[in-house]
């Protein structure tokens, strides 16, 4: 008789007759049942591995529902998939049940399709998880036999390291030729940006020729090798390698592996850089538009102390013209100066906004500089 691909475990702390008979349900699956926690901690010694998921067939109070999921959780602390089934008069405690850790809640009775269904699910997201950790499993072995070499992998991670140094572009582009020398490995890298495309090189500078290659040689795929010449195409970001050693098989491939990692990780440096250019525009562009606004608001300030100046030069001057008491005519001079006094309160109000926006800018503006100093926008 073939195994079953999923072990249950089935804890019932209900009346015998409210205990649902899960094998008959899914006879394809091996259920294992206890009553009690004594006999899960028993049954916990004498399995071979954890359960795919815990079915808790519940009867008993909200509290000691609670308990009893504590208890199972502290014998199988990497089972994670565990299904209540408890009664209809608990409808109104869903939440807490879920809070407390439950993946699944089924309110007895209920339609047994609707229980193999919820079960079925609960394997299939178990064996998916399970797929993708034996896949990560598998990527991160990779990983480390492609550094196994002592050398190798005192390069990849001294490149890892001194991307963190690298405060422009070109340094970038730069650490990527250098590793390829301590490789005794002959390259040229080009780096692409919307603002400039940056050049390094370890022999000669290449002619214009070459240089035009890059644009058809970025569609030839991710890594491409013909004879001793090794294309390397990770996103914005292309090295041509002329002498990989292919009279050495294993060691051809270790090296194409490590240059995959270090590109992988320049590109993560590259885009953190880019970041940090996008930011310093925006910056520039916010600056700008301050100044502007400054110029601007102190031009308008100055028209306007003109027009009331002479405004109220005026009328002192007509004002008797108009058959006023000198009472009136104090009173009106005295309204308008209120209200000029008025205009420049807020004009102040308004000036001091832009002054608190400028400090926030420079603010910024030095918490990137901190991020990557030495950093400068427009880099060429």
């Amino acid at each position: 008789m073939a195994k079953a691909k999923h072990d249950i475990l089935v804890f019932n702390s209900c009346p015998i007759e409210s205990v649902i008979a899960f094998d008959e349900l899914l006879p394809e699956i091996c259920f294992t049942t206890a009553s009690s926690i004594d006999e899960v901690s028993h049954l916990c010694q004498a399995l071979e591995k954890p359960p795919t998921a815990i079915l808790f067939n519940s009867g008993t109070s909200i509290n000691e529902t609670l308990s009893s999921l504590e208890s199972l959780k502290s014998l199988f602390p990497d089972v994670s998939e565990i299904l209540l089934f408890t009664p209809q008069e608990y409808t109104s405690n869903r939440a807490d049940f879920m809070k407390a850790g439950f993946c699944e809640i089924i309110f007895t009775p209920t339609d047994p399709e609707y229980i193999v269904l919820k079960i079925q699910k609960i394997c299939a997201r178990v064996e998916k998880i399970k797929k993708l950790e034996k896949k990560s499993k598998n990527a991160a072995a990779a990983a480390m036999s492609a550094i196994q070499d002592t050398a190798d992998q005192a390069s990849v991670i001294h490149f890892f390291q001194e991307t963190i140094n690298c405060n422009s572009m070109q340094d970038l582009t730069d650490l990527i030729v250098k590793t390829a020398k301590v490789f005794e490995l002959e390259c040229t890298v080009q780096v692409r940006t919307p603002w400039h495309n940056f050049l390094g090189y370890s022999i000669e500078a290449p002619e214009e020729i070459q240089l035009q290659m890059f644009d058809s040689l970025k569609d030839m795929g991710r890594i491409y090798q013909i004879g001793q010449k090794l294309i390397l195409n990770f996103e914005e970001i292309t090295q041509i390698i002329t002498n990989m050693p292919i009279e050495d098989e294993e060691k051809c491939g270790r090296l194409r592996d490590n240059l995959a990692l270090i590109l992988d990780n320049a590109i993560v440096r590259m885009k953190s850089l880019h970041m940090v250019e996008e930011l310093k525009k925006i910056l520039a562009e916010t600056n700008a538009a301050i100044s502007k606004f400054q110029v601007s608001q102190k031009s308008i300030q100055n028209t306007n102390v003109k027009i009331i100046d002479s405004m109220i030069e005026e009328m002192q001057n007509n004002v008797s013209a108009y058959g006023l008491s000198e009472q009136q005519e104090n009173s009106l001079l005295h309204l308008v100066e209120n209200y000029s006094d008025k205009f420049f309160e807020t004009y102040d109000g308004v000036m001091q906004a832009d002054q608190e926006m400028s400090y926030i800018v420079s603010k910024l503006d030095g918490s990137i500089n901190r991020f990557v100093p030495g950093q400068h926008s427009n880099e060429a």
